[in-house]
């Protein structure tokens, strides 16, 4: 019987036969299994079947030597991602990349030893070929190899919490049959939009992503993940804004009157990527006017009397009488710069109640009280440039005018902005914390094209 290594006067008993070379009967093998589980140790996720043949080659008819035999058969058997025929052996069928149900896993099947021993003055050869395949058991499987994780949980010293988690995406790849099986077309990366979306309204309501690293394996196979996420505060981030620092400070200005106080904040934003920049200032400036409007919380003690004793006080020249102080109070807390001296105390006063007249009209059911409570003094902003300018940060001071007994209310210290809405702000990063984020970034088979070469030794990639 001939074969590709040779002729033989001995039948063929079965097949053995790899990448087109296909073993005379002279020949013995061995076959040795290894089971192989995932990273979590609970299932088999495939088994590695080692093969070894021992036999020779016989000179081919009308060869002086095996050498151009030779030459062929270190070729093709050296080559990985061949196609491996195991059969009729008592074994049962080996049948390795013959179709799509009988893939090898992991680009195999892949040659490993060759051993060449020249007998008969080079018209024979003793040779030894070693090669491994890894294959499901099961037969033909789906996208995935393996999918698990571990997980961590920490606290810090102020009891919030921090979550950490990483795994494997294991996927099954081979060389692809016909001319392109130098190309590959996937990677374990195209399947992690599907299978790494961890993280859902709910979770966001309490968490933000503060870590995402994917690596993929250069084989393209195996994709290492890990995803990082620390509680949030007390106040929820602006809609759409993942990162969002800022401080609020309330300084009383008049030791004597505790009526006029400076009320500063400062918010740095990171501006997104697929957002306009001035989300920024709308997140900023929604979070002005509701501290602002928490100054109505405020108490102002009812001036109307004094008002009356002030006037009085004033057309004598003297000065501000006691009655009329707590009025050259807030006269003073409106114009820290004027002098109640003689008739800069009158015009002080007619400027007072020019503005609480003014509130009347607004407020015509105000009952003397001052409800216009904060005035806005300056406002600005600070812009990162070249790599700060993904930044934004705006500041702004006003006067919020209540006594001390209110200024806690009135300054809306621990309040949160309703737009600071934590199932809002979920929904709106809830992409941007995900696998993916703003853009695909894609990690294979390239980001230049739509497959990458294997490059095997000795051959043009071109």
């Amino acid at each position: 019987m001939a074969g590709d290594t040779g002729t033989t006067l001995l039948p063929d008993i079965g097949t053995v036969s790899y990448n087109g070379v296909t073993f005379s009967a002279l020949y013995k093998s061995n076959l040795s299994g290894n089971s192989v589980y995932d990273a979590a140790n609970r299932t088999v996720k495939l088994v590695e079947w080692k093969l070894s043949v021992d036999g020779f080659v016989t000179l081919p008819d009308g060869q002086p030597t095996t050498d151009a035999a030779w030459t062929k058969l270190r070729k093709q058997l050296t080559y990985p991602g061949g196609v491996l025929i195991y059969q009729n052996k008592g074994f049962g069928p080996l049948v390795v990349n013959k179709d799509i149900k009988s893939k090898d896993v992991e680009w195999g099947p892949r040659p490993q030893i060759l051993e060449f021993t020249p007998l008969g003055q080079s018209r024979s050869a003793f040779i030894r070929w070693v090669v491994t395949t890894r294959i499901p058991e099961q037969g033909y499987i789906g996208p995935l190899l393996q999918f698990n994780s571990d997980i961590a949980l920490d606290y810090d010293e102020d009891g919030y919490s921090r979550v950490s988690t990483k795994g494997t995406l294991e996927i099954p790849l081979t060389r692809v049959l016909g001319n392109n099986s130098n190309k590959v077309f996937k990677s374990a990366d195209d399947f992690r939009k599907r299978f790494l979306t961890l993280f859902g309204v709910d979770t966001l309501k309490r968490f933000r992503v503060v870590r995402r690293n994917f690596s993929l394996s250069r084989d393209r196979r195996t994709l290492e993940w890990e995803y990082a996420l620390e509680e949030l505060p007390p106040h929820s981030l602006p809609s759409g804004i993942p990162h969002a620092r800022g401080t609020y400070s309330v300084r009383n200005m008049d030791p004597v009157s505790m009526i006029r106080w400076l009320c500063s904040m400062k918010c740095t934003y990171v501006v997104p990527k697929d957002q306009p920049r001035n989300v920024s200032y709308w997140a900023f400036m929604t979070l002005l006017h509701h501290r602002m409007v928490q100054s109505q919380k405020g108490l102002i003690p009812n001036l109307a009397n004094n008002a009356a004793a002030g006037q009085q006080g004033d057309k004598g020249g003297g000065g501000i009488g006691v009655g009329g102080g707590l009025a050259a109070a807030v006269a003073l807390a409106f114009f820290p710069k004027t002098v109640i001296v003689g008739g800069v105390a009158y015009l002080a006063s007619r400027v007072w109640n020019a503005f609480t007249e003014e509130e009347e009209k607004l407020h015509p059911n105000d009952n003397g009280q001052l409800k216009m409570r904060a005035i806005l003094q300056t406002i600005g902003f600070d812009e990162g440039l070249y790599l700060d300018s993904k930044t934004v940060t705006y500041e702004a001071t006003w006067w919020l005018f209540t006594a001390q007994s209110h200024f806690m209310d009135a300054s809306g210290i621990f309040t949160a902005s309703p737009a600071e809405d934590a199932s809002l702000w979920a929904t709106s990063v809830q992409n941007i914390m995900g696998p993916q984020s703003w853009l695909e970034n894609r990690l294979g088979p390239s980001l230049l094209a739509d497959s990458e070469i294997i490059v095997d030794l000795g051959i043009d990639p071109k």
